[in-house]
């Protein structure tokens, strides 16, 4: 079976091409609609509860340490765990699904990214342009996108580094720029997300 062959198989079973997909409407339709209510009282109650898990992690540290380095790396991935869900509490105010108040849901953002280090408003520019661009191979900068055609061409010693998870730290900057994106390109973005206004 040639390559052509197989990726026609793959996308007549694929049910992302079928013609027919229900329509936006249809899916929230679907959805329960108290799913779409939003609650100020509930969303500081989760909130809070992240932060109270975060201060008992503290506060039982020294528990961990007992146990050495392996104890330690098991409390580390607990508080990266609750630092998620913070994360998680701060993306919904990003998304203005904290409260009904576009005031209160900068305020909890600020909260909630600021004891992460992640800037709150910088990072709801960038993830607005996220959410406008997704997938999209030059415009979605959240995401070092590799297309399949540069990929084939790197030898095992860029695939094994674009795939191994201990370089993601290192090798996004390296691969956006390899993706066919020039510097003129990311430095464009860049100022772009430096000179915008606050997003509403």
């Amino acid at each position: 079976m040639s390559t052509d062959d197989k990726k026609k198989a793959v996308l007549a079973n694929d049910r992302f091409s079928q013609e027919k997909l229900p329509s936006l409407d249809e899916i929230r339709s679907a959805i329960p609609k108290e799913c779409f209510e939003k609650s100020l009282t509930t969303s500081i109650g989760y909130m809070l509860w992240d932060f109270a898990l975060m201060a008992f992690l503290y506060k039982i540290e020294p528990v961990f340490e007992i146990a050495g380095y392996p104890g330690m790396l098991f409390w580390y991935f607990l508080v990266g765990m609750i630092g998620f869900s913070i994360f998680v509490v701060g993306h919904d105010c990003g998304h203005g699904t904290f409260s009904p108040y576009k005031w209160v849901n900068d305020i909890f953002g600020h909260v909630c990214h600021g004891v992460l280090f992640a800037p709150y408003w910088p990072w709801q520019k960038t993830h607005r342009i996220h959410h406008t661009y997704t997938s999209h191979a030059t415009k979605d900068m959240g995401h070092p996108w590799i297309t399949e055609d540069t990929f084939s061409q790197w030898g095992d010693g860029q695939k094994f580094y674009a795939n191994n998870v201990g370089t993601s730290i290192v090798r996004e900057k390296k691969d956006s720029r390899s993706n066919g994106l020039s510097a003129e390109t990311l430095d464009l973005s860049l100022s772009y997300h430096v000179k915008t206004k606050h997003c509403t």
